[in-house]
């Protein structure tokens, strides 16, 4: 994950010379599909430019995590 969010920071500023004050991040949950994870969004000046979603969560009737009214568990 870290790697993934550097090489996201390395492309903003380095590639496309965006300002990195002008840059923040937003974690939050992503869910879809089955699937599940953390998420972060990507803001440039309050607008969502991309999300980098990690998913570690799978759908699971008995899951411990609860997202939107699903249950879902880590994979392994």
């Amino acid at each position: 994950r870290d790697k993934t969010v550097a090489l996201c920071h390395e492309l903003l500023t380095e590639t496309l010379k965006i300002d990195e004050k002008r840059i923040s991040y937003k974690v939050k949950p992503w869910f879809g599909g089955g699937s599940a994870g953390n998420a972060l969004e990507v803001l440039i000046g309050g607008l969502e430019l991309a999300t980098l979603v990690f998913m570690d969560m799978k759908e699971d009737p008995d899951g411990k995590f609860e997202l939107d009214g699903k249950k879902y568990s880590k994979m392994a």
